[in-house]
């Protein structure tokens, strides 16, 4: 019963940690490794609660626009306001802060038209 409790908790904790592990590496300036590893997680995200998805979203468009990758950080941006007005509430205050900073931020270096998020959101990440 203890063993099933420890590896339940230990699941638990891998799992829930890899977007703590990415904010965290987005911070620190890793943000390659930031956006690699929500990368690997996004065919999953379809599993996650609404606050998940947003957060996950919201440090892919900042780690990949972080690197140049405009065009995906757009998909992200799209992505994170699409959770948003799907399930409002879903962005933490700080998240739509850092999310707005992020939209300025792609609005600033990418030269090409950029278009507005979409309210609808992408089928690939509803439940």
């Amino acid at each position: 019963m203890v063993m099933s409790v420890v590896t339940l908790v230990g699941i638990c904790a891998c799992r829930g940690g890899y977007v703590a592990r990415t904010r965290n590496s987005y911070h620190e300036d890793r943000h390659v490794d930031s956006a690699e590893e929500l990368t690997r997680h996004e065919r999953n995200l379809r599993h996650e609660g609404d606050r998940r998805r947003a957060e996950h979203a919201t440090y892919r468009l900042l780690s990949l626009l972080a690197t140049g990758a405009y065009p995906h950080a757009h998909y992200g941006m799209s992505y994170a306001h699409a959770v948003e007005q799907v399930a409002p509430g879903s962005l933490r205050p700080e998240h739509r802060t850092e999310l707005g900073l992020g939209w300025r931020e792609l609005t600033a270096q990418w030269t090409s038209p950029i278009p507005v998020p979409s309210p609808s959101a992408p089928v690939s990440w509803r439940r």
